[in-house]
């Protein structure tokens, strides 16, 4: 999938969502949903993003073992590695920047078992009939917090690919700091 990313009325670049063929981790077959980030040529101008994040999905378990995030923001390379052990309401979050060692944490997790990828990606599981409310514990690496969409109702959107019936989902944002936003998603 390939979405267009704006900001405002102004077109910045792309994201693309790809799942990947099953594979072998922590003795589970996960799939890697793997979202890559990109500004476009005007847009890299001001503010270079070629970010790729992986998370691991577990479909046995139907939420994330993981995920890897390699963030390259104009310029600036970082790394982030979470293992997510919702069983025990803990993950274990490696940091890696160029230069400098290697930072590892532990943090307290409570029932959260997605990060947001993988809460996309289960909710595509779910029935979602009009008026359902829907929430999952997200982890980003930093903080837990409650992903909680509503289901809208039922559309037929047009795009050069066709028409499709598509279900309308509004999610309350939480995020903070650079990707803090002001309306929720839909």
């Amino acid at each position: 999938l390939v979405y267009d990313v704006h900001y405002g009325p102004i077109h910045t670049g792309q994201a693309r969502v790809a799942v990947g063929a099953g594979q072998p981790m922590d003795g589970q077959r996960v799939w890697p949903i793997v979202v890559q980030a990109r500004t476009n040529d005007v847009f890299s101008r001001i503010f270079e993003v070629k970010d790729r994040f992986v998370t691991m999905w577990s479909p046995k378990t139907a939420a994330t073992l993981g995920f890897d995030f390699l963030a390259d923001e104009n310029g600036r390379r970082r790394f982030t590695r979470a293992r997510l052990e919702p069983d025990k309401g803990r993950a274990v979050v490696e940091r890696q920047t160029p230069g400098k060692p290697l930072h590892r944490q532990d943090y307290k997790t409570g029932h959260a078992a997605h990060d947001v990828a993988s809460a996309i990606f289960w909710l595509r599981t779910r029935p979602l009939h009009v008026g359902d409310r829907e929430q999952v514990g997200v982890f980003t690496g930093h903080r837990t917090w409650d992903l909680i969409a509503h289901v809208e109702g039922r559309e037929t959107i047009k795009t050069p690919a066709g028409r499709y019936q598509t279900v309308r989902v509004r999610l309350e944002t939480h995020f903070h700091g650079k990707l803090a936003a002001r309306h929720d998603i839909v």
